[in-house]
């Protein structure tokens, strides 16, 4: 009996920490998809703003006649569209930083609930001390 109950004990430790390590692979692997989408979202945006900048220096060089007036517009509207588009990206960045912090929070209140990073080692001395004592009594 008390084999057996070492054998179920040493099986569920096997399982808890094939599923610990599948949770912080997992979760590792959204935090770098999250990570990516940021990169790109500040990469565009930098672009955006390096054009604003240079349509801006262009326009304010020479005096502007008619159509160059209606080009201006639309280029006011667009820039304030991209603005707007900043802004919705900005908000997303923000959603997807509490998101990755949401997701750490997780990720260490799982360590902490295993017991740390020492848990199983630990579980696994005390199972063997056990045996020992088992076994010593058994002789």
């Amino acid at each position: 009996p008390d084999t057996m109950d070492i054998n179920i004990l040493q099986r569920e430790y096997r399982n808890m920490e094939l599923n610990r390590k599948a949770f912080a692979e997992e979760s590792n692997l959204v935090l770098r998809r999250q990570q990516q989408s940021l990169d790109k979202l500040r990469v565009e945006n930098e672009a955006l703003k390096t054009d604003i900048a240079t349509l801006q220096m262009k326009s304010a060089l020479r005096p502007v006649a008619s159509f160059e007036q209606k080009k201006i517009n639309r280029i006011h509207t667009q820039m304030d569209k991209f603005a707007t588009q900043i802004e919705i990206e900005r908000s997303r960045i923000a959603l997807m930083e509490d998101q990755i912090e949401s997701l750490r929070d997780k990720i260490w209140g799982q360590r902490r609930s295993m017991g740390g990073v020492n848990a199983a080692r630990e579980n696994q001395r005390l199972v063997e001390k056990q045996v020992r004592i088992l076994e010593n009594r058994l002789d």
